[in-house]
């Protein structure tokens, strides 16, 4: 989104017609940061928030920043704003703690009903009564509609739809910020990089599926993943396995040097 915004000597601020008409009725919070840049977050929330990365999805893609995450064992909230919809990923020590989708598809609860946990019925009269889809689940359990169990498996499946869904993006936008972590961060620590690999795998399977006659009706189908997306995703596997392969080499030289020396400094045997 392209535009401008001006203010005055007397802080009064202005935008051009275009931005005013497409962010009429918004609300927005300003990340902290470098006077020279502004970032703001549509909330209504007065919470304090800092901006600690911020970029286009073409020039960056979703799995580079994921490893960049990972690797600085960093947190916060990544935000991933697309033409189908705005996404979010909670991050703690660079672990996977939670995320968001607006989509409804996309919803714990609607994967819940989905793996066959709850009835959809059942669903909807809790949706209503808690007011809220996420509360909606725990009240589930609560009740006795399914199982811990069932929710944690759902959560899984929650937060991997979620991923595959952003790498199918390659247009977009994304901000990383630093937050107080909210209730969507309440999932224990998953791997960034398994979530990454398992909605690969995904996409690999979906390509390799025989194309069927579309049907009469049908919903928006969701965008194609680039080849370029998939490379860059493979890229970024091949950096952290070889990491991990170096790690491993070294660890395993120093072992065998240091038997030898085990060896020696041991008493003998009588």
């Amino acid at each position: 989104m392209d535009g401008w915004l001006r203010i005055d000597a007397r802080g009064r601020a202005s935008l051009d017609a275009g931005s005013g008409e497409r962010l009429a009725g918004r609300s927005y919070r300003l990340a902290g940061g470098p006077d020279e840049l502004l970032v703001g977050i549509e909330s209504d929330g007065e919470a304090p928030v800092r901006a600690v990365l911020a970029g286009d999805l073409a020039r960056i893609s979703f799995p580079e920043i994921v490893t960049l995450v990972v690797q600085s064992r960093s947190g916060g909230v990544l935000r991933v704003v697309t033409d189908s919809g705005t996404r979010r990923v909670h991050f703690a020590e660079g672990e996977v703690r939670g995320a968001v989708s607006e989509r409804v598809g996309e919803r714990l609860s609607e994967i819940l009903v989905r793996m066959g946990s709850v009835k959809r019925d059942d669903m909807e009269s809790l949706s209503e009564e808690a007011g809220d889809p996420r509360a909606a689940c725990r009240l589930a359990v609560a009740r006795g509609l399914c199982s811990e169990r069932d929710l944690w498996n759902a959560v899984q499946e929650h937060v991997t739809t979620i991923f595959q869904a952003i790498l199918l993006e390659s247009q977009g936008s994304f901000v990383l910020t630093e937050e107080a972590q909210s209730d969507d961060a309440s999932v224990p620590g998953l791997s960034a990089e398994h979530l990454l690999m398992e909605g690969v795998r995904r996409l690999d399977e979906l390509r390799a599926r025989p194309s069927r006659p579309a049907p009469a009706t049908r919903c928006a189908a969701p965008p194609r993943a680039s080849s370029r997306t998939s490379a860059r995703t493979r890229a970024c596997f091949a950096t952290c396995a070889s990491g991990r392969m170096a790690s491993s080499r070294r660890t395993s030289s120093s072992s065998a040097r240091g038997a030898p020396r085990r060896a020696r400094d041991a008493p003998p045997r009588r």
